[in-house]
């Protein structure tokens, strides 16, 4: 894994709180899916925005 890999949440889980995320390559390529803490992500801001 990357050390600051790119994801998405694709489920919320609710009882105890998380989030199911998948984690993916710049070119679009699913990498793993893991089930993290609220701690553990952080949202996504503007400067997270891959260049080409």
């Amino acid at each position: 894994m990357l050390e600051k890999p790119e994801g998405a949440v694709i489920y919320v889980h609710r009882d105890p709180p998380g989030y199911e995320l998948e984690f993916f390559t710049p070119e679009g390529k699913t990498m793993a899916v893991g089930s993290v803490h609220p701690h553990q992500v952080r949202a996504f801001a503007r400067r997270d925005m891959a260049h080409a």
